[in-house]
């Protein structure tokens, strides 16, 4: 611990007279601690104007409370920072540019977490109707025949790259027979994908969702 000109005795104790003249040092923190411990309140402190509150408060689990680590900022925004020995709980929001898991670094964020998503009603022609979607702003069949059961999904902007990944899933409530997605084609500006049945038919009028990861 930095010395601040206090005499601490065997037992670490200080008298009022140190504390009184060395208080600016220690309330504006120019000095170090060695630990910080808080004691469990019976309920969250109110806000106050300009100032932001970190104390302890008691979180039952299992049928036993523990002290787990809050704040409470001016707007009167709490939230716990630790739970069970982990960092947040199941009530904490969290907004991050990036997370690191290991050596790595993954970017974090709707955009980054999936690139593109679309929940299609599977009809022919040249633009199918999409009920929901995100990063895309075009839709058309791969050919105009009525058959045709190849889709192409224009991102709302290009992909930094084509090497993302795709995944899709057929709604068929009225047979077991097996439909997948599978993609044809892969392009910084576009994704081909078809559906087809258990012997690869192509298969229309079936809704289908499809969502690609990474290439942002």
């Amino acid at each position: 611990m930095a010395s601040i000109g206090l005499t601490p005795t065997s037992s670490d104790a200080v008298s009022a007279s140190d504390l009184r003249s060395k208080f600016v040092a220690i309330e504006d923190g120019t000095v170090d601690h060695k630990k910080l411990t808080l004691t469990v309140q019976g309920a969250a402190p109110g806000a106050t104007a300009d100032k932001f509150k970190l104390y302890a408060l008691d979180v039952n689990s299992g049928g036993t409370d523990y002290a787990e680590a809050h704040i409470v900022d001016e707007q009167n925004n709490t939230m716990q920072l630790t739970s069970n020995g982990r960092m947040g709980s199941p009530t904490t929001n969290a907004t991050a540019l990036s997370m690191k898991y290991g050596a790595g670094t993954a970017s974090y964020g709707l955009g980054q977490m999936f690139s593109a998503w679309a929940f299609h009603d599977g009809t022919a022609g040249t633009t199918p109707t999409a009920d929901f979607e995100m990063g895309v702003v075009a839709r058309t069949n791969a050919a105009d025949a009525a058959t045709n059961g190849t889709f192409k999904f224009t991102f709302d902007t290009s992909m930094a790259n084509a090497n993302y990944a795709v995944f899709g899933t057929v709604d068929n409530t009225a047979s077991n027979n097996a439909r997948l997605v599978i993609v044809k084609a892969r392009h910084v500006d576009y994704v081909v994908v078809s559906v087809i049945d258990e012997t690869g038919t192509l298969v229309n009028s079936l809704p289908f969702s499809v969502v690609v990861f990474g290439g942002r």
